[in-house]
């Protein structure tokens, strides 16, 4: 029974999530981080989101279970690589976190179910502080955002 209480969690979880579009405990929405208007085409959110991101390092995102990324992401071509097409799911947490580290084996098994459907990935927001909180305005954990 508690495998299939926490199978329901995540589940649920996953729902809550998904249909919420973005879990944000932030005063700042998505669309003003991406600069684009609420009535911004999937295609413009997207582009803006891979601008944004050439400014930024993204080594911090794992789209795995368990494999975390640290390349050198300085050109485009591999900024592609992550940012692509699709969704992304973010969790933006903290190694301190008790909450956090409980979502943690959710989070990979999450990663598992939706591998193809869904990018997973984590942001530890110790190590990438200042992208967490100045750029991103991340200021509880876990922080989970979802981006069309």
């Amino acid at each position: 029974t508690s495998f299939i209480t926490s199978n329901y969690r995540l589940k649920y979880i996953i729902i809550t999530c998904i249909l919420v579009g973005a879990v944000n405990l932030t005063d700042v929405s998505f669309y003003e981080i991406l600069g684009v208007t609420k009535q911004a085409s999937a295609l413009d959110i997207r582009q803006a989101y891979k601008k944004l991101t050439l400014t930024r390092d993204t080594s911090m995102i794992y789209t795995g279970p368990t494999r975390h990324i640290h390349a050198n992401t300085t050109t485009s071509h591999k900024q592609n690589n992550y940012l692509d097409e699709g969704f992304y799911f973010i969790n933006f947490y903290s190694p301190f976190c008790p909450p956090c580290q409980n979502v943690a084996d959710h989070w990979k098994k999450l990663a598992e179910m939706y591998k193809g459907v869904v990018k997973i990935g984590a942001v530890n927001c110790k190590y990438y502080n200042s992208f967490c909180y100045n750029s991103m305005r991340i200021s509880s954990y876990p922080t989970l955002i979802f981006y069309p």
